[in-house]
């Protein structure tokens, strides 16, 4: 089970708030933030594929095919953030403004396998 999470998202108090609540759900993970596609271009090659990613539902269309086709084929997920994807990357759309629930939410939906914490009173 990879406890790998990468986002890329440019605005920086969404990002903030992704990578505070993963740290925080997932001590002993991992994470990866940058603004843009071109960044998670680049630093693909030194990142689990079979990860989690939250990328903006903006900025999908951007994300190069070829990284899409390599995230899907290494069982990684896709959490669409603000935007629904197309119908070409599948993803699990989390909505803004969201919380710590909403955000863990659409991980559990985008990964089942994972073992999602719930915060406290979510049931």
């Amino acid at each position: 089970m990879n406890l790998s999470f990468v986002i890329v998202e440019p605005d920086p108090v969404v990002r903030m708030d992704l990578v505070g609540t993963l740290e925080h759900s997932f001590p002993a993970g991992s994470v990866t933030a940058c603004a843009s596609t071109a960044e998670i271009t680049q630093l693909f090659e030194t990142l689990a594929a079979s990860a989690s990613f939250f990328v903006n539902g903006a900025l999908l269309p951007d994300l190069a095919p070829e990284v899409t086709r390599a995230i899907l084929a290494a069982g990684g997920r896709i959490v669409s953030v603000g935007k629904p994807a197309t119908d070409a990357v599948p993803s699990t759309l989390l909505e803004v403004p969201f919380t710590m629930t909403t955000i863990l939410d659409a991980l559990a939906n985008a990964a089942p396998d994972l073992p999602v914490p719930r915060p406290a009173g979510h049931t």
